[in-house]
């Protein structure tokens, strides 16, 4: 038996020697190439003018000054015209004294319109802080009606911008035989740093092959120590959001959220006791914050800086300064926020202070719901923990954004509605269905599609209330207290305002100037479009009641086809005003995990029948059905093939609905006697015996289900990391 287990060892030993030499190998003959961070100098431009077309012949050329030792790596940005081309150019950069630095070919037809192309070397080029740099382009056989040109911008300059002819076919020599120069520059991002870069990714690999064979080495002793440790979810969760919430909260510029002055708009007057939004008004001072960093908004190469974060503490309240609102009615997701910025009112904080105290506070909030929510749902609670992780849900409860209440309150309803379902609670009394419909209350006061959550009741079993007749009344009652106050007067009239407040982002919005000012919001925006008749909600709900079938196939199309894929990046991770993307691979892996897990957390005792689960799917279709027609109606024209205006933030709340269609008892199960130390145990035990040791394979073991939720804890943790460095990197220069 000891030579056995002696032997296992050794197994462990050589697979851990074989993968930390091969990864040693891997690195040693690996060229990594210069990390693409954050551009050094940008020269950027909303309406860009067109440069000369590049053909045969023409060199364009712009000479840049670097502010850094080490060149990265060049984006320009290019125009197909709106055609497409067939020729081929080639991208060359000189230093000072005309040495090649960098030299790509590249086609015309891999040109997209209007956007950045990137150029870069093998390696970081060590040029030099201050010493010039020559960035080149010309076709080989480009002409009037085949070929791309560049993008520039008249009022900035990096340096030179000027075209050459070339000479007797030496391009490096034309490039001094200048023909005309041009003002202003091209718009591009130079990449720079003061290291090399390479050195210090290759000892970090160096040092995960190393960690990567030690944990080999020891996999067997740190599962067992992993699996001695029932990591609490609920706890993990308060953790980790309450600290990196708190890392967003001042990372994130301010008013860098979607329409997040008008959400601090609403929040200010509630805490001045103004429930109604009719004719009501707010200080001009949210109009001056407004004004500093509106810049930003859908303009990634846009940053800002700690100094000028700063220099907003000079604006005061200025209370008596006021200007007319253009909020939102509602008042239930904003009742955080308002209490914070009262007693930052009250003490005369400035209107940044407001802001970030209204930021903590909607922060707090929101993560003590989801913790409650993670509590109280009898299984799936490392669900809750990553939709409660997810960078787009603590980057929105890290705002003055009503969606932070919104979502944790309706994660809440729903991990309520599980608990009464599920648990194993066998009789529902007065304190019960108070607490459903207080919390329906909140959810369905917060969102409108959260209305259909109220329709999970029907998950918990009649059984549970008592006769079928009690049943029915007290779901009748829960409708009651709920759709009353929702068809109410100010709630309808909220209903239309945020339908066409929501319909968002879709369109670019002007930066707001100091020349015009004015909080330049997507409902402003939405309104504008409904009076010019550009958006005519008569028409179309004519056109949805002319042919039900055609719009449910535009809804599927939009939803599974047009646009899919930006929703799912949405749902995940799109921050700021829908301009700060995470890296792809990380918005795939959060998905993937998410599904995953879904299929291997179960829960002993917990089944769910195909009659619940058929209910799960109609709230979740129909909550669906309502934000696609919401946006119909208020982002979308008659007649279009997609329906315009869905985010993926407006699923978050609905994610658990979707996820525990994978949920199943078997597969947790598996894995945990396939991965138990005890499983020779039980193989060798008598057939009276064997139940008893499963029961504690499943119950108190558990191997697979222990190690791998602290793998979810290390993912969402390593997940945010990324979050905040990305944050980081879109606004401000380093």
């Amino acid at each position: 038996m000891k030579k056995k287990s002696k032997s296992k060892r050794y197994l462990y030993y050589v697979f851990g020697s074989l993968f930390t030499l091969f990864c040693v190998i891997c690195v040693n003959f690996l060229k990594i190439p210069p990390l693409m961070t954050t551009p050094a100098q940008v020269v950027s431009s909303n309406k860009p003018f067109v440069f000369e077309r590049i053909t045969q012949g023409i060199l364009a050329v712009q000479e840049v000054i670097l502010t850094k030792d080490y060149l990265q790596g060049v984006e320009l940005r290019l125009t197909n015209l709106k055609r497409t081309n067939t020729n081929d150019n080639i991208f060359f950069a000189l230093d000072s004294n005309y040495r090649v630095l960098i030299r790509e070919k590249f086609s015309s037809a891999g040109v997209r319109d209007g956007e950045f192309h990137p150029f870069k070397p093998s390696e970081s080029l060590r040029i030099g802080r201050g010493n010039k740099i020559y960035l080149c382009i010309y076709s080989e056989n480009g002409e009037n009606e085949n070929s791309i040109s560049l993008l520039f911008n008249p009022k900035l300059s990096a340096g030179g911008l000027y075209t050459c002819r070339i000479e007797n076919n030496d391009v490096i020599s034309s490039v001094r035989n200048k023909i005309r120069l041009y003002p202003g520059s091209l718009i591009l991002r130079i990449y720079e740093s003061d290291t090399s870069g390479n050195g210090f990714f290759k000892l970090l690999l160096y040092f995960l092959s190393f960690v990567g064979g030690i944990v080999i080495f020891f996999l067997k002793g740190i599962v067992a120590w992993i699996s001695r440790f029932n990591l609490k979810p609920e706890r993990s969760y308060i953790l980790l959001a309450v600290v990196f919430g708190l890392v967003m909260v001042f990372v994130t510029p301010p008013l860098q959220t979607p329409d997040e002055a008008v959400h601090l708009e609403r929040a200010y007057m509630l805490s001045e006791g103004r429930l109604s939004n009719s004719a009501q008004e707010f200080p001009s001072s949210i109009i001056k914050l407004n004004d500093i960093f509106a810049r930003l908004n859908f303009n990634p190469d846009e940053k800002t800086s700690k100094k000028e974060i700063l220099s907003a503490l000079t604006i005061n309240q200025e209370p008596g300064i006021r200007t007319k609102s253009g909020a939102l009615e509602f008042i239930i997701p904003y009742i955080p926020q308002a209490i914070g910025i009262f007693f930052g009112r009250i003490s005369g904080a400035p209107i940044l202070i407001l802001l970030y105290i209204g930021r903590i506070m909607n922060l707090l909030v929101s993560v003590l719901l989801v913790y409650f929510a993670i509590r109280w749902t009898p299984f799936f609670k490392w669900i809750f923990f990553l939709v409660g992780m997810m960078p787009k849900t603590l980057f929105l409860f890290a705002s003055v954004s009503k969606d932070g209440f919104t979502i944790s309150a309706s994660l809440l309803l729903i991990s309520l509605f599980l608990f009464y379902a599920f648990s194993s609670k066998e009789k529902l009394g007065t304190r019960d269905f108070l607490k459903i419909c207080f919390f329906s209350l909140l959810s369905t006061l917060s969102k409108i599609p959260n209305v259909v959550l109220v329709f999970l009741f029907s998950l918990i079993p009649v059984r549970k209330v008592g006769s079928l007749k009690k049943y029915l009344v007290v779901f009748l009652i829960l409708m009651l207290v709920v759709f009353i106050p929702f068809f109410s007067g100010p709630a309808i009239r909220g209903i239309a305002r945020e339908i066409r407040f929501s319909s968002g982002t879709v369109h670019a919005l002007p930066p707001v100037s100091k020349e015009s000012p004015g909080i330049v919001s997507i409902e402003k925006m939405a309104d504008t479009l409904s009076k010019s008749g550009i958006i005519n909600e008569k028409e179309q709900i004519k056109y949805i009641l002319e042919d039900i079938p055609r719009y449910i196939r535009l809804e599927i199309k939009t939803i599974f086809s047009v646009q899919g894929k930006g929703i799912l990046n949405g749902f995940v991770g799109v921050l700021g005003w829908l301009d700060t993307y995470l890296p792809m691979w990380l918005t795939n892996s959060y998905l993937f995990i998410l599904l995953l897990a879904a299929f291997l957390n179960s829960e002993p005792g917990i089944k769910i029948d195909w009659k619940n689960r058929i209910v799960l799917l109609l709230v979740l279709i129909a909550a669906v059905t309502i934000i696609e027609t919401g946006m119909y109606m208020a982002a979308t024209v008659v007649g279009t093939n997609r329906i315009y205006g869905i985010q993926g933030r407006y699923f978050i709340q609905f994610a658990p609905l979707f996820l525990i269609l994978f949920y199943n008892e078997y597969s947790g199960k598996k894995l945990n006697f396939v991965f138990s130390f005890r499983k020779g145990e039980y193989n060798k035990a008598k057939m009276n015996e064997k139940p008893k040791i499963y029961k504690e394979i499943q119950d108190h073991e558990q191997i697979f289900t222990r190690t791998f939720n602290f793998c979810l804890f290390i993912f969402s943790t390593l997940s945010l990391i990324i979050t905040i460095y990305t944050m980081e990197l879109r606004y401000y220069s380093w």
